[in-house]
């Protein structure tokens, strides 16, 4: 199943709300921990998230339902929307 359907059913909704919660997750403990270093924190966060999100899909390939490249684009979709929300409400330098 290397192409599913292209409608956002429950399973591509929850990729993208979980890509946005780990950029915003992992961007503001680095914040926390190095507040002068707002750059990587956005490569930290994005980094995470994209590891994560091919990590599943890899498990998923291997044990589950197979890899899907729409999860990844919806994955990539959670992160994108998580980077205008990040340069809407933090100035990023």
């Amino acid at each position: 199943m290397l192409f599913s359907n292209l409608a956002a059913s429950p399973d591509n909704q929850l990729h993208c709300l979980f890509s946005i919660a780990i950029v915003l997750f992992v961007f503001c403990g680095h914040e926390y921990i190095n507040p002068n270093h707002r750059p990587a924190g956005l490569l930290w966060s994005l980094s995470t998230a994209l590891e994560v999100g091919l990590a599943k899909e890899l498990y998923d390939g291997r044990y589950g339902s197979g890899f899907c490249l729409v999860d990844l684009a919806y994955d990539l979709l959670g992160m994108a929307i998580a980077v205008i929300v990040l340069f809407t409400f933090i100035k990023i330098n």
